[in-house]
């Protein structure tokens, strides 16, 4: 364990969630946090690091399913050689948790298909495209910077417009599902019954 400047490195000490005596004592001050190589799964206990902006989980057996709590100041994650598979699930995770996320690094995961996990280029292309596309602040996905052509082109493929529904006026005497209806005003007439014969 080492702590410097806002940086707390807890890197290859086997540990399955970060011990109470460093979240009481770094937690609220700690901006960076290292755990690379652990055996972390489940990540609650990072809601006791609100500041952090930077996190490193690389060698761990992170899955998809892993909830991350709101983690507003963090922007740059990395989640290399996990156990992240199933890609959608993450990333609608992190678009929840982690909205200022700037640099994310999944290689070697299979989420992540790309040359040194035996993905193809067009592979490759796509899950960069879909990780853009889902989170607007990203600058950096693995290794390569996010261009403006690769932005545009992820939100075209991806973002799926809104459609404004347009108010229609109504005719009279219609509803809204496009039955007659009777006219207010009539149902207003009353018949009248003369009881003085009696």
């Amino acid at each position: 364990m080492s702590y410097n400047h806002e940086h707390l490195s807890l890197g290859f000490q086997k540990l399955r969630v970060v011990p109470q005596k460093y979240i009481k004592k770094y937690g609220k001050c700690t901006k960076d946090l290292d755990l690379t190589s652990n055996n972390i799964r489940e990540v609650q206990f990072l809601m006791d690091f609100s500041m952090l902006r930077s996190l490193i989980l690389d060698h761990n057996p992170i899955e998809s399913h892993v909830k991350f709590p709101l983690l507003p100041y963090l922007q740059t994650l990395w989640v290399n050689h996990t156990k992240i598979s199933n890609l959608s699930v993450f990333i609608a995770m992190l678009t929840k948790s982690c909205t200022d996320l700037r640099y994310l690094s999944m290689m070697y995961n299979e989420a992540a298909p790309n040359f040194f996990n035996g993905g193809s280029p067009a592979e490759y292309k796509d899950y960069r495209l879909y990780v853009i596309s889902q989170l607007p602040c990203l600058q950096y996905l693995d290794y390569e910077q996010v261009t403006k052509d690769e932005r545009a082109e992820a939100e075209s493929i991806y973002r799926k417009p809104k459609v404004k529904r347009k108010k229609t006026k109504l005719k009279k005497g219609t509803s809204q599902n496009g039955e007659r209806t009777e006219n207010t005003e009539n149902k207003k007439k009353e018949v009248c019954l003369d009881f003085n014969f009696l």
